[in-house]
């Protein structure tokens, strides 16, 4: 009976049986993570040998933004202060350490691109790494950072949130016949899916944008102009100095489509989100 081969053949062939295997692994558990600035995360970080914990091992931490971008592309990994970790933590008996980032504003490293916040990768590796140690390129944490965004106390479509959704038209063209988000009376008429779908949860499927690429403040204020969606700068409120007049009502038809567009459904008849999607 032919003997399995160690997994790492393909990748690695002076690292398998008969040869110098590895006996030291480090992972991990969750290494994907968006921030804003001020939020926190933690993962827990676990180190093995020979499949069992690795107790009392010192795991160093420091930035590997090797595998986020390559000549050409935008700017990755800068400002550095913009994600804090220690630069060490240690495992306990069970083999595992945890591990916090603190995110801050990494500012508009990106802008030039029209990309939103920064990227930033972190490697964990054990301190005292050797030949003995397995070691895989990607086993790295990802991080996406938010760049600061003051909510508009009253927000408009032209001056707020058309910047923000026409890049989503500029990027998704396949969805213009029957959305196009740079388009103000497109996205009004749409409204309530709109609505609908960037007050899900972020894990729900339907949830939009389907890259998660959205900060939240910026799908806060994009939710706020939606409950009064006007088209230029919001007025200035007025002064207290005299009696304002109030303004004139809007026709009954218009009055009338909004309250159907607004309406929420039925609970136990809502439909999926892209039924409203219709031209």
């Amino acid at each position: 009976m032919r003997q399995a081969r160690w997994p790492c053949a393909r990748l690695a062939p002076t690292r398998c049986w008969g040869r110098s295997r590895p006996t030291k692994a480090l992972r991990a558990d969750e290494f994907v993570f968006r921030m804003a600035p001020g939020d926190s995360a933690e993962t827990t970080v676990w180190a093995t040998v020979f499949g069992k914990p690795l107790a009392d091992a010192e795991v160093a931490l420091a930035f590997d933004n090797s595998s986020l971008g390559g000549e050409g592309d935008p700017p990755v990994g800068v400002p550095a202060g913009a994600l804090g970790f220690p630069p060490s933590i240690r495992t306990d008996a069970a083999g595992k350490a945890a591990v916090t980032f603190s995110a801050a504003d990494p500012g508009q490293p990106r802008a030039v691109d029209d990309i939103d916040g920064q990227v930033y990768g972190v490697r964990p590796t054990l301190s005292d790494v050797g030949a003995d140690t397995y070691s895989n390129p990607w086993d790295f944490i990802s991080f996406l950072v938010w760049s600061g965004y003051e909510i508009p106390e009253e927000p408009s479509w032209e001056a707020d949130i058309k910047p923000i959704l026409a890049q989503y038209a500029a990027l998704y063209p396949v969805m213009l016949p029957v959305l196009n988000m740079g388009d103000y009376d497109s996205v009004r008429k749409h409204l309530y899916s709109l609505q609908t779908a960037l007050s899900l949860p972020e894990e729900n499927p339907n949830y939009m944008p389907a890259v998660r690429d959205l900060s939240p403040n910026k799908k806060a204020a994009i939710l706020k102009w939606a409950a009064n969606p006007v088209r230029g700068t919001a007025a200035a409120k007025p002064s207290s100095a005299g009696p304002v007049a109030e303004p004139p009502a809007a026709p009954a038809t218009e009055s009338m489509m909004w309250a159907a567009v607004q309406a929420p459904p039925a609970e136990d008849t809502a439909p999926h989100p892209a039924t409203y999607l219709k031209k």
